[in-house]
């Protein structure tokens, strides 16, 4: 996923694929499929052509790939879905689903989710993912298959815990991250000891994250959602209090870079530097060996909140069908092959088979690059298979365990589940207040998640300020809808 939002290019339209007769002498219905990305696909004709082939033969469709760089995705979706042109299937994040709904743009589509390729879909995805995906009765997309549920934790340098006799699986406290820290920093006085991926998230939302946001976190279901359905205000909570205090003592230690705020590394890029010791962030089974392979340093993991799930963690991919869709119940029989398919899958993950990657001595489902490709020849960059349907049934790339995704399908599957699972929030009611509550939380939150000020005296501040902005209001109209919802669940 990092590799992806961190690719960088032009924006790629590509469509390939032309139409041929089909073995009843009718025409392939031809579909356009977006989806966002910054790799290198400069083979995008063989691999189409290769997924076509599996395409015309079970879903009767050709697909044409419309690959769009992050930075234009917003801009160009838009202008298509405005200007009525084509467009058959579209991946939506989280953030933007319910609001892309509210915008006219998505058509509901569960009366396309009955048929055959429809059922064995959701039949993968499972009832209580497909859940989530509600909004006002209606289903207006389904989740990709990865993560679905959150951990969030701590990743080091394997090499330092092994110099300094770290137990891993005992740190399960703050205390224990005290002990270690401290450690550490002794034996590495000119190393910073915690650092989360960017200064766009503070160490409390990336280490000690044990909330159901309820879709943007003004107003949270605290302990994961296990609780009362009583949305609270985070910022005002015992535990917030508690987290700010400990980073802030971490921060005068000089565990923290001072210039935390303003930095423009993220804590993998200090660790891959040499000055950080361990950095936080939302994790999953292999994380440390898929990030180990991009620098040159083993990592270690280290659960700190156990899993969980929430609609926002389903929905932070979901495939949807946009409005100007001309053919939508064949785009649901593609849309299947992503999930059902696993050649199909893997071609759209990884390419053709020893052109772009080949099988390991000894294994079916671990795979690496054939001989004389590289990372930086290779002409199918994609590695983005949490975009794409069922991640499970993708291989697993070299380096990682080649279990990974079993791992993953019980990390899923024993996580919490939020009771307020399939709840959607709308905004809307207050939106102005929602603006300025926004404005108080960017001028408050990351200097007391970086222990840059005192929370003593900054913290009563941020919430007077967020009472005086119209928290209250937000909470009170989120209690409101999310009661309602309870009711008619």
């Amino acid at each position: 996923m990092k590799k992806v939002l961190l690719g960088l290019g032009l924006c790629l339209i590509l469509a390939v694929g032309c139409s041929k007769p089909a073995g009843d002498g009718g025409q392939y219905t031809k579909l356009t499929m977006a989806f966002f990305s910054g790799a290198r696909l400069d083979d995008m004709a063989p691999v189409t052509e290769e997924l076509n082939k599996i395409a015309r033969a079970k879903a009767g469709v050709e697909i044409a790939l419309m690959p769009i760089d992050w930075s234009a995705w917003d801009q160009q979706i838009n202008l298509m879905i405005s200007g009525g042109e084509k467009l058959d299937l579209l991946p939506v994040l989280g953030e933007n689903y319910a609001t892309t709904i509210g915008q006219g743009k998505l058509a509901p589509m569960e009366q396309y989710l009955t048929g055959t390729a429809g059922k064995a879909m959701t039949d993968v995805i499972g009832p209580v993912y497909m859940a989530a995906s509600l909004v006002d009765g209606h289903t207006y997309g389904v989740p990709s298959l990865r993560d679905m549920v959150r951990s969030y934790g701590l990743v080091m340098r394997k090499d330092l815990v092994e110099k300094y006799n770290i137990d891993v699986d005992s740190l399960n406290t703050i205390d224990d991250l005290d002990r270690m820290f401290a450690k550490v920093k002794a034996g590495e006085p000119n190393m910073y000891m915690i650092f989360p991926q960017g200064n766009w998230h503070g160490i409390v939302f990336q280490l000690f994250h044990d909330r159901d946001p309820l879709g943007d976190d003004l107003g949270v279901l605290m302990n994961r959602g296990q609780g009362a359905l009583k949305v609270e205000n985070l910022y005002a909570t015992a535990d917030y209090a508690r987290y700010v205090r400990k980073i802030r003592e971490w921060y005068l230690k000089g565990y923290i870079p001072q210039d935390a705020i303003t930095t423009p590394d993220g804590g993998n890029a200090m660790i891959g530097a040499g000055t950080l010791f361990a950095t936080c962030a939302n994790l999953k089974p292999g994380y440390a060996g898929e990030t180990s392979m991009t620098m040159d340093y083993e990592l270690a993991q280290k659960d700190f909140i156990s899993p969980y799930a929430t609609t926002r963690t389903v929905t932070s991919l979901m495939w949807t069908l946009p409005v100007t869709g001309k053919t939508p119940e064949k785009a649901v029989d593609a849309l299947s092959l992503l999930y059902t398919d696993a050649a199909f899958i893997n071609l759209i993950d990884f390419g053709i088979e020893g052109k772009h990657y080949v099988k390991m001595p000894g294994y079916d489902n671990m795979i690496t690059y054939p001989s004389g490709v590289t990372a930086n020849n290779t002409g199918w960059d994609m590695f983005a298979g949490w975009i794409f349907g069922d991640q499970l049934k993708s291989y697993v790339w070299e380096g990682n365990p080649p279990d990974l995704y079993q791992q993953l399908d019980a990390f899923n599957k024993n996580a919490l589940i939020s009771k307020a699972m399939g709840f959607e929030y709308d905004s809307s009611p207050v939106k102005t207040a929602v603006a300025s509550v926004t404005n108080v939380v960017s001028e408050y939150r990351l200097s007391l998640e970086y222990g840059v000020v005192d929370p003593d005296t900054a913290l009563p501040r941020f919430i007077q300020a967020l009472k005086n902005a119209g928290i209250d209001e937000i909470i009170a109209e989120k209690q409101k809808q999310l009661d309602a919802w309870a009711a008619a669940k």
